[in-house]
């Protein structure tokens, strides 16, 4: 097994048995970015963020923000990457990470 599937085990095995008390979206992101950046794996980094958001509906806009770039960045899964960002649009409050605008550039940009 290589380090990277070793890690990605791992870090499932964490978020598996301790999802009900992490409350940093940060634990969530790394899988999802070793799937799609170092494991070349986009496909399954935008299908780990799908389950893990229906898990974790709190974090719900970060999911949909990353499957969104993820499917803009790899042009794979757009019609996934339109319904999140669409859903990131529709629930937008302030505090969310990048701004309504930019959130509308990346929807133009997946149409």
């Amino acid at each position: 097994m290589n380090i990277q599937k070793f890690i990605l085990k791992l870090l499932n095995i964490h978020l598996n048995n301790n999802y009900e008390n992490i409350t940093s979206f940060f634990y969530y992101r790394r899988p999802i970015d070793l799937l799609h950046k170092k494991m070349n794996q986009p496909k399954k980094a935008i299908e780990f963020a799908e389950n893990w958001k229906q898990k974790i509906p709190k974090f719900s806009h970060y999911f949909n923000l990353r499957i969104a770039s993820i499917a803009l960045e790899s042009n794979t899964k757009r019609k996934n990457g339109l319904r999140a960002i669409s859903e990131y649009i529709k629930n937008y409050k302030k505090d969310f990470p990048i701004s309504l605008e930019k959130a509308k550039q990346i929807e133009q940009k997946l149409k």
